[in-house]
């Protein structure tokens, strides 16, 4: 259960997830021997972060993240943790996901901010975008951003992102800040299998010929993550639209957008300067900072 503070603004990846982490250097390689070797590779990359840890499992590794937020007694501390084995992941809507072992990477980081509420989905679309960066640094553009937190690869979703605050106490003299944490979940690999399960695509790092030493791939989203926030705190949302749009899965297709109150149709015309969906319906151009999208009918 989420603390009271607790305040979700878009959930992906999975609830109750069973996987053992391996992404491998290439496609047969094995995965390290224990989370102990995943710890010592990634502290040995995040040397200045304050707590690097992989655990062999755990319930869920935002709730652990939010929690040695709340015990921090720094503002600029900086955390990543990461399992082998998850027993109660979350995601939207109370939906259920499984996977094999060894074919999903899921961790989770957090820092203190302040971050207005209001600004924080525009930051988890930031998220989505610096992490399809991280991995896939091309041109080529193998993975794309789906709003508002989901990645997408040409086969089907490949990741999603679950952004949380949590409250922080109050520091002498220091300004009130909030802890954020940032989830996320990515298929490895046998996508196509997990998809047959699912009845619905599933893309992976291994068919999109994304092949990353494990450590170094969590390294690469964590640490440009973290350069992302700060740089989000300073400048907002608008020195990543145009990289956003350039990777934007949803341009042009026709969707149904789903709000807590309505159900809305219409084509997708790409997102504003505050990370908001364009959709252009019976009524005109709209804007949205939250909803659940599918594709509609049509194109689906």
């Amino acid at each position: 259960m989420l603390p009271p503070e607790g305040v979700r603004f878009a959930l992906g990846a999975a609830r109750r997830q069973k996987n053992t982490l391996a992404m491998h250097a290439s496609p047969v390689s094995p995965p390290p021997a224990s989370a102990a070797s995943w710890t010592a590779a990634l502290q040995e990359r995040l040397p200045s972060w304050t707590r690097v840890q992989w655990l062999e499992q755990t319930g869920s590794t935002n709730p652990d993240v939010q929690a040695l937020l709340r015990r921090s007694a720094a503002r600029s501390d900086r955390y990543l943790v990461g399992a082998h084995h998850q027993t109660a992941g979350r995601g939207r809507g109370g939906k259920d996901w499984a996977t094999e072992p060894g074919d999903a990477l899921l961790f989770s980081c957090g820092w203190a901010t302040a971050l207005p509420l209001d600004r924080l989905p525009a930051f988890t679309l930031v998220a989505g975008l610096i992490a399809a960066q991280a991995l896939d640094p091309a041109p080529s553009r193998r993975i794309q951003v789906k709003w508002p937190n989901d990645l997408y690869t040409e086969h089907g979703k490949l990741a999603g992102i679950l952004s949380e605050t949590v409250g922080l106490p109050p520091l002498a003299d220091k300004p009130p800040q909030r802890g954020l944490v940032l989830g996320i979940g990515i298929n490895a690999r046998h996508g196509a299998r997990l998809g047959t399960a699912l009845n619905r695509p599933v893309g992976d790092l291994e068919r999109a010929g994304l092949h990353w030493d494990p450590a170094e791939a969590v390294a690469r989203i964590a640490t440009a993550w973290d350069a992302a926030l700060r740089r989000f705190e300073r400048q907002g949302f608008v020195p990543f639209l145009a990289d956003y749009l350039e990777r934007d899965w949803l341009a042009g297709k026709a969707l149904r957008l789903h709000t807590a109150d309505r159900v809305i149709d219409g084509r997708a015309c790409g997102i504003d300067e505050s990370g908001r969906l364009r959709l252009h319906t019976a009524d005109g151009m709209q804007v949205f900072t939250l909803g659940h999208v599918q594709l509609a009918p049509e194109s689906a």
